[in-house]
C-alpha cells in the first residue's frame, strides 16, 4: 500500500509545499486547516473578510454580537468551508468526516460561537467530534481555530456507523459517543461526568466504586490536590468502558488514546494505578498513550481531564503490539500498535530514559544529528529534539517493518508553534521531501520533562504494510 498526496492548489507543490492531504487505505488524511483562503492565503480576520455566502450565514446584523465574536466565527466558517472544497475536490464530502478534531485558542468564551456556525455544515450525522483548547504560546495573534479531519475516499467500499447510547447520550450531545468504521472505533472526546445526573466529578467520592481502593492511600490520599483528575478519570474510562461492551468489546481493544489535561501532570500521575490496574493489568493489552497540558480543556473550566480514543473491534485481523524496554513509555505502555491497515505510536520524551535528562544541544545527540549544529549561528533546542524523535520513530517503524514513506499522519505538538519552521527543516531531512498531512497543535507543557524542557512530542500515524 502506498499513500497518494494530493495538493489543493497545483502551484504549492511546485514549490514543494507539504501536501494539503493525502488518501490511504480507503481514508482521507487532511494537514490541519486554519481560517485562510484557500485561493489567496489571506487569513480571514473578522467576517467582512468573507464571500457573500459566508457572509450571508455568519453575519447576525446585531453589531454588539458581530464585531466581538466576528472572528471565531468568519474563522469557523471559512476553515469548514475549506474542507469541503478540499473533500469535493477529492470525490469526497463533508458526510464522509469520520473524526474532527477542533482546537480553540479561547475554548471558554469562543466554543459555543464557533459551535453554532460548525454544525451547519453538518445537518445529518456528525462525526466523531473533539473540542479542545489549545495554548496560545507561539500562535499568530489572529488564528482563533484550527481543525484536523479524517474522512473516507469516494469508491473506498468502507461505511461508517454512528454509536449512540441512550445512558451516555448527555456525554457528547450533539455528536455520538463513537464512529465505527471496519474494525476501526473512534471516539469522540469524553470526559468525567456522570451520564445519570450529568454532573462532573470534583472528588474522589464522585468516582466510580470500583475504583476506590486504587485511588486512595491509606489515610490519605496521595495527593489531595489532585482529586478532581483523578476522580474524572475514573468515571471518564466508566463511561468509554460502556461504550466498548456496547460494541462487544473490551478495553484491552483499545489502541490508543489521546488526554488533555490542565494544572500538571501529578493528578495523571496519581491515577496511574488505576489506570493500569482496572483496565489494563496485561503490559501487552494496554493501548499506545499521548497527554498534554493546556490552560483550559473545555468551555467548562472545572474539566481537568478529557481523552479521546481509538479502538479495534475483534474481527478479521488483529493487534501486533511493540514495546521497546529501552524508551520511557515503553516501561509499560507499548509504543506502538499495528492494527490493519493503520499503525499507530504513542508520544516519546525527547530525552533520556534513565536519566530523564532532556536533550538540549547537538552535541547532545547519539548519531549524525550532532552535525546539523555546523555553519550554524544559533542551533535550536527544538531542532534538536525533533532530530532525536524523528529517529526514533524510524527506529520504531522500522521494528514493524516499516519506514517514513508510510507515514499518513503525523501530529506535533509544541510548547511554542513559532519554532515550527525549524521542525520543518529537520521533517523534510526526514522524509526526504515528502512530508506527509501535519496538525501542528501548542500545548502549555508536554512531557514530565524538568522545567518546562521538553519543546516538542510527535505523533504518527502509518501504514501497517
Amino acid at each position: 500500500m502506498d499513500r497518494q498526496d494530493f495538493w489543493y492548489n497545483p502551484e504549492a507543490k511546485d514549490i514543494g509545499a507539504p501536501s494539503t492531504g493525502c488518501k490511504a487505505a480507503g481514508y482521507i488524511f487532511l494537514s490541519s486547516q486554519i481560517g485562510v483562503d484557500l485561493e489567496t492565503g489571506v487569513l480571514t480576520k473578522g467576517i467582512e473578510d468573507l464571500p457573500k455566502e459566508g457572509f450571508d450565514s455568519v453575519a447576525t446584523g446585531e453589531m454588539n454580537l458581530d464585531i466581538p465574536t466576528g472572528p471565531i466565527r468568519a474563522q469557523t466558517w471559512r476553515v469548514y468551508d475549506n474542507i469541503s472544497k478540499i473533500l469535493a475536490q477529492q470525490g469526497s464530502s463533508m458526510d464522509n468526516i469520520v473524526r474532527q478534531r477542533i482546537y480553540l485558542r479561547d475554548v471558554v468564551d469562543t466554543a459555543g460561537q464557533m459551535e453554532e456556525i460548525m454544525l451547519r455544515f453538518f445537518p445529518g450525522e456528525k462525526p466523531a467530534t473533539t473540542i479542545w483548547g489549545m495554548h496560545d504560546r507561539g500562535l499568530e495573534d489572529d488564528i482563533h481555530i484550527q481543525v484536523e479531519v479524517i474522512a473516507l475516499a469516494p469508491k473506498s467500499g468502507l461505511r461508517k456507523e454512528s454509536i449512540y447510547l441512550t445512558e451516555l447520550a448527555s456525554l457528547t450531545e450533539p455528536y455520538p459517543q463513537a464512529v465505527k468504521v471496519g474494525q476501526y472505533l473512534l471516539t469522540s472526546a469524553l470526559m468525567g461526568v456522570d451520564p445519570a445526573t450529568g454532573k462532573l466529578a470534583m472528588r474522589i467520592a464522585d468516582a466510580d466504586p470500583d475504583d476506590m481502593t486504587t485511588l486512595k492511600t491509606g489515610r490519605y490520599y496521595l495527593n489531595r490536590s489532585a482529586e478532581p483528575e483523578k476522580a474524572q478519570m475514573s468515571l471518564l474510562f466508566k463511561n468509554l468502558k460502556r461504550i466498548m461492551t456496547s460494541q462487544g468489546a473490551k478495553m484491552s481493544d483499545v489502541i490508543h488514546m489521546l488526554q488533555w489535561q490542565t494544572k500538571s501532570m501529578t493528578g495523571v500521575q496519581d491515577a496511574y494505578p488505576m489506570r493500569i490496574q482496572r483496565h489494563w493489568p496485561i503490559r501487552m493489552e494496554a493501548p499506545t498513550p499521548s497527554g498534554f497540558i493546556v490552560s483550559s480543556v473545555t468551555n467548562d473550566e472545572q474539566v481537568r481531564y478529557s481523552a479521546d480514543f481509538v479502538a479495534y473491534l475483534p474481527g478479521e485481523h488483529s493487534v501486533e503490539r511493540g514495546i521497546v524496554p529501552d524508551r520511557g513509555v515503553g516501561d509499560y505502555y507499548p509504543l506502538w500498535i499495528k492494527a490493519w491497515p493503520f499503525w499507530f505510536c504513542a508520544g516519546e520524551i525527547p530525552g533520556d530514559k534513565h536519566t530523564r535528562k532532556p536533550y538540549l544541544k547537538f552535541s547532545d545527540l547519539p548519531d549524525a544529528g550532532r552535525f546539523f549544529a555546523q555553519g550554524r549561528i544559533h542551533p535550536q533546542r527544538v531542532m534538536v529534539q525533533a532530530w532525536f524523535l524523528y529517529q526514533l520513530l524510524k527506529r520504531l517503524l522500522t521494528e514493524a517493518g516499516l519506514d517514513m514513506s508510510k507515514v499518513v499522519m503525523q501530529q506535533i505538538y509544541m510548547y511554542d508553534v513559532s519554532q515550527y519552521p525549524a521542525v520543518e527543516r529537520v521533517a523534510d531531512t526526514v522524509y526526504k521531501g515528502r512530508i506527509p498531512p501535519t496538525s501542528v497543535v501548542p500545548v502549555k507543557d508536554l512531557t514530565i520533562l524538568p522545567n518546562k524542557t521538553g519543546m516538542i512530542e510527535i505523533e504518527l500515524i502509518a501504514l501497517s504494510e
